[in-house]
């Protein structure tokens, strides 16, 4: 405590404050500047990677190619077996997977169908109405097949637009039906549907 100049001890006085705490010390800024280049480095990155997309999905929608026409491959010959029926693959056909009918690789397709039947129907009018549900057709004259009379049309349009070929007996409704694939005509089903008629024998 200060000493008064007479030996008694000095007053603080009313107007005597402590002295003040030292100032801190100073923060660095090091951590803070890190955090805002890392910030700046995604940010970065995000939008390179957005601009490559847009620009990939963008010329993606402006330019398509189409599929090169397979060759066939299928030999063509092979037999489908039937309890009521047999006949053979044309040349450059494959029999299908679940058996029932022959297929090329340039997706062409013949289908054989084969319906049970209860009662009795008039062939002519029962393949009509089975023909129409598979699209617009013509009709055709009635022909052998198998030595049996057939009713025979074309399907003009649709995803069924082929030959179709129709017979009842007693207890099945039979149809061959063609239709035309991705790379395939109207004239390779044609002329598929009527070597499948050719070969085909009655069991």
């Amino acid at each position: 405590m200060a000493q008064h100049p007479y030996g008694q001890p000095a007053d603080p006085g009313p107007y005597w404050q402590p002295p003040p705490p030292p100032p801190p010390a100073p923060r660095s800024n090091v951590g803070l500047i890190v955090v805002i280049v890392v910030l700046a480095v995604v940010l970065l990155i995000a939008g390179a990677g957005a601009a490559v997309w847009f620009v990939r999905s963008g010329s993606a929608t402006v330019t398509t190619t189409q599929p090169a026409t397979p060759e066939a491959t299928c030999g063509g010959g092979d037999t489908v077996t039937d309890p009521q029926y047999t006949f053979k693959a044309p040349l450059g056909w494959c029999v299908s997977l679940d058996g029932l009918g022959v297929q090329t690789t340039t997706i062409n397709v013949i289908t054989v169908t084969k319906v049970p039947m209860t009662g009795t129907f008039e062939q002519t009018a029962l393949c009509d109405v089975t023909t129409e549900k598979i699209g617009p057709y013509t009709k055709l004259p009635s022909a052998p097949w198998g030595g049996r009379k057939a009713e025979t049309y074309t399907v003009t349009s649709g995803i069924g637009a082929g030959p179709v070929w129709c017979r009842i007996d007693s207890h099945y409704q039979y149809l061959v039906t063609g239709s035309v694939g991705g790379w395939g005509t109207m004239d390779e089903v044609q002329a598929g549907v009527a070597e499948v008629i050719a070969s085909w024998t009655w069991t």
